[in-house]
């Protein structure tokens, strides 16, 4: 079977190589179908090699040698040999090929996407640092308690435990007035409670001046 690695390996386009896509198809003849390429005519062999480009586009010789010599084919006692017999191989290794391109671009876009989500994280945290900076200028967070939430890790280790206690109160007693809003309107939301105790953690620090804590 013919490798992944095979498969991706660069090589000269047939197009460029027309002397050795004919000798490929001459060697292939003899040696996997079981016919004297000098029994053929050389317009089969012609052919065949001018659909290569239109039937595969981008087709390499390192691709007509993987179709021939690195697949397993059934070898038949072929009195005589037609283009599209003589290429069958290649187009069964064609679909193969282009399989595994599609997997690796698959994977390509799924590495990108995660990339892109991990970037967006940073800025995000990063966002979220400059504007803790520029509240301490007010004395008052500027920001929303999504912005809290990736940042207060560092503030919340940082405080004592009663401070932690009575903050938790507070946070406890706004998802409490939420419920009630919420349960007489449905457009009223509520998030996981410790988004609003990372709130209510980063308003608490600016307002004692604290610099900024990296995570």
């Amino acid at each position: 079977m013919t490798s992944a690695l095979s498969m991706l390996q660069k090589s000269e386009s047939v197009v460029n190589a027309p002397d050795q896509v004919l000798k490929i198809f001459h060697l292939a003849s003899t040696s996997i179908f079981g016919v004297r390429s000098d029994n053929l005519s050389d317009e089969l062999f012609q052919l065949a090699l001018l659909v290569l480009p239109n039937r595969f586009p981008g087709i390499t010789i390192q691709d007509i040698r993987n179709a021939y010599f690195e697949n397993v084919i059934t070898k038949k006692e072929f009195v005589s040999l037609t283009r599209d017999e003589l290429l069958d191989p290649i187009a069964i290794y064609w679909i193969k090929k282009q399989n595994l391109l599609q997997q690796i671009k698959l994977i390509e876009m799924e590495n990108e996407k995660e990339q892109n989500a991990k970037q967006k994280e940073i800025d995000f945290y990063n966002e979220a640092r400059e504007l803790y900076k520029e509240s301490l200028k007010g004395g008052e967070w500027l920001g929303d308690m999504f912005q809290a939430r990736v940042i207060a890790r560092g503030f919340w280790d940082a405080l004592y435990l009663d401070e932690r206690e009575g903050l938790k109160m507070i946070a406890a007693d706004e998802v409490k007035e939420l419920k009630i809003k919420a349960s007489l309107d449905p457009m009223v939301l509520i998030y996981d409670p410790k988004f609003y105790l990372a709130h209510e953690v980063i308003k608490y620090s600016v307002s004692q001046k604290k610099k900024f804590i990296e995570l």
